[in-house]
């Protein structure tokens, strides 16, 4: 079977042609370029937040997110362009954490948040003081504003 298929298959050169190998250099500098892009350029004066949301009807709804920019933020989610989860419902800070070192800190945050289901929004508070304290290293500037 092996040798049908050699028989079949088109010899290969040796070395590439050398149109390919400057498609592929292009490629590559293209990756490059792209990945400078994607980089994002971080403002050491730029404040990170991250939020739990309730929702203005007692429902008992929370949410929890990341912003740098409060006041826009709850507006979005309560026109409904923010998260998919929050869209239909009008929405209140229930509690507000800043002092984040930087996005990547706050992202952190709210990823091991979300690690937690709660049954009542002010869990969401003892949640986040023990986060606090179990990684003091890394949030310990961390404090609650609302």
């Amino acid at each position: 079977m092996r040798e049908a298929l050699k028989e079949i298959a088109p010899p290969v050169d040796e070395e590439p042609p050398s149109e390919g190998v400057e498609v592929r250099v292009e490629n590559v500098e293209i990756k490059e370029w792209r990945k400078i892009k994607r980089k994002r350029e971080e403002d050491p004066n730029q404040k990170h937040y991250v939020y739990i949301l309730t929702d203005v009807g007692g429902k008992g709804h929370s949410y929890v997110g990341y912003t740098p920019y409060l006041e826009t933020r709850l507006e979005e989610h309560n026109a409904g362009t923010g998260a998919d989860a929050t869209r239909g419902e009008q929405w209140k800070y229930h509690a507000i954490f800043e002092g984040f070192s930087n996005r990547r800190t706050a992202l952190r945050f709210e990823s091991l948040m979300h690690l937690y289901q709660v049954g009542d929004v002010s869990e969401w508070l003892s949640i986040a003081r023990f986060i606090v304290g179990k990684y003091a290293a890394e949030f310990g500037e961390v404090v609650q504003m609302q």
